[in-house]
This record gives C-alpha cells, structure tokens and sequence, in this order.
C-alpha cells in the first residue's frame, strides 16, 4: 500500500486520485461506517487549514487548480463537433485524428490550435482523452453503447457477487469489494483517459483491468456452484 500510496503521488494524476478518494470511500461504507465518518469529519476538520496561504499555493501548483481540465476541454470541443457531424457510425477505429482539424473550433495559430497540434503529433488515436468519447467518435452509437456496458456489466457482475459472498465467505467477500471499487477507479479515471480499459493493440495497458474482470467473474461462477461447499470458508 505504501508504495502504491508513492506511486500515486509520484503519478500526479487527477483522475486516479478522485477513483481511488471514490473506490476508498466505497471500500469503508462496506466495511466500516464508522471510520469513513471519522475520515469525513477529519476532511471536513483539515479545510480551513488547506487556505492557509503556504499550504494552499503548494496544494495548487500540485493538483494545478488554474488548469482544472488539463485543455481537456480544448480537446472536448473539437471532439464534440466530430460526433455531431458523425453521431450515429463514428468515423472509423482510430480515425478521429483525421477529423479533429476539418471540425476543429479554434483559430489556425491559436493557442488552442497549438495545444491540439502538440496532442495531434503525439498519439496516432485516443485524443478525445475520455474513454466513452473516444469510443463514440471510433465507433458512434455502437461504441457509446459498448463503453457504457462495460462498467454496466462490471458492477452488476460484482453486485451480486458481493451480495452472495457477504454472509457466506469473507475472503471473497474482501476479494470482491476490492475489485469493485478498482473497478470505481478506473472507469471515473476514463472521463479523463482514454486507455486501460478496452483499446487497439494495447494489451499491455489494458491487461490490468481485465485481469480483475476475469477474476470477478470467477468469483461470481462460484456463486453460481451449486455445491455450497465451494462458498463456505474452510
């Protein structure tokens, strides 16, 4: 946990600190409501401290406050003129790159333009840098359907998992909260990334997550056994 802890902050990444804040919050109203009160309460206690000038100049160079959205939304505006002109069949896999300037919304030369032209250069698809818009420019309705099923059948597999394994398994029962609430973190991370969940030809990126899917769902077969002895810890 302390080198992930380290990892995260060495990462600097907005996305993963509020899905791993939500995920942990999920994790302590399943396992203990009283220490996520007192988790609360200590936050709502170290407000006032966080306006103490030295500390809240450091905390916003940090989590940089004055660029909340990174020019995500620079991004996201161009992405948005390529799926109302393509709602329904997208442009193709991977194709969005070559729609961002014929629907682009800024000026040639502008700030903006040279923010999206450093992106453009950079990545040869995923520049919507949101996970369910990437995959609605890609592959229109059938890929915004398919992005949404996703976390749909994630979480409504680890529902009744977790609701089976409560009273009959703690192991599992821990095993499958974790994988809920990494799942929580991921699929909040994907309104601001694009990848480590389903993309092309990047197995490496997404195998982590699809591990835990693989395991979950292993874990809801069992569920399923008609053999309780399988259930019931030994």
């Amino acid at each position: 946990m302390f080198i992930t802890i380290v990892g995260l902050f060495i990462s600097d990444s907005r996305g993963a600190f509020l899905g791993v804040f939500l995920g942990s919050i999920f994790i302590l109203y399943n396992l203990n409501r009283k220490i996520l009160k007192k988790v609360i309460i200590a936050l709502i206690i170290l407000i006032p401290i966080l306006f103490i000038t030295p500390i809240s100049e450091y905390i916003d160079i940090y989590f940089r406050f004055q660029r909340l959205t990174t020019g995500r939304n620079i991004i996201w505006s161009v992405i948005s003129n390529v799926i109302k002109n393509n709602p329904i069949l997208g442009v193709g896999p991977a194709a969005t790159k070559f729609y961002l300037y014929p629907n682009l919304t800024y000026m040639i030369g502008s700030p903006q333009e040279q923010f999206l032209a450093f992106h453009y250069h950079e990545i040869e698809f995923g520049h919507a840098h949101n996970f369910y818009l990437f995959f609605w420019s890609d592959l229109g309705l059938l890929g915004l359907f398919t992005s949404l099923l996703l976390p749909f059948t994630y979480f409504k597999i680890g529902y009744i998992t977790l609701k089976k394994f409560k009273y009959l398994n703690r192991k599992y029962y821990l095993l499958t909260l974790g994988l809920i609430a990494g799942g929580i973190g991921l699929f909040i991370r994907a309104f601001f990334e694009w990848g480590n969940l389903i993309s092309y030809g990047t197995l490496s990126i997404d195998l982590p997550f699809w591990v835990a899917f693989i395991i979950l769902i292993f874990l809801y077969k069992k569920t399923t056994n008609k053999n309780n002895e399988v259930l019931t810890a030994k």
